[in-house]
């Protein structure tokens, strides 16, 4: 009966939580210009909807929603304004590299989202090394 008794009390509280994150989904697609369900998918199996979501890795930590590896991503969000540990700048900054670099980032999770991995901006990725390797504009090396 507790248990009941907090659901209750706690529920208003999920679904204002749930509406806003909604709400915010909605708004950043169109700002822009991704495709929401796109978006929607990519969050959600990268950390099921969770703000809270953290993935520490030997070499890398990939933070909330759109799980951000600090490695590749920290320096560029952070000369952006965006602090990739915080939810409500995580949720935006995964916006922004989604419409600039496209669905390779979240490559990973292609198993589970299964989107055909697209880079709208092929210039943004300045040199291509091998098949795998490629420099960055900010002269990170990444290995995909």
């Amino acid at each position: 009966m507790r248990l009941l008794i907090l659901a209750l009390l706690f529920l208003p509280l999920l679904v204002n939580s749930s509406n806003e994150f909604n709400n915010k989904i909605e708004e950043f697609s169109k700002e822009y210009q991704v495709d929401e369900k796109l978006a929607r998918r990519i969050i959600r199996c990268e950390s099921a909807n969770r703000s809270d979501a953290i993935n520490r890795g030997k070499i890398s930590t990939d933070y909330s929603y759109w799980q951000i590896a600090d490695i590749f991503w920290k320096k560029e969000m952070m000369d952006l304004g965006w602090d990739i540990t915080d939810p409500e700048d995580n949720l935006e900054a995964g916006f922004y590299i989604l419409k600039t670099y496209g669905s390779w980032p979240w490559k990973a999770s292609l198993h589970c989202h299964g989107v055909k991995l697209q880079n709208p901006k092929p210039q943004i990725i300045t040199k291509k090394l091998t098949p795998r390797l490629w420099i960055l504009p900010s002269g990170l090396v990444v290995f995909m």
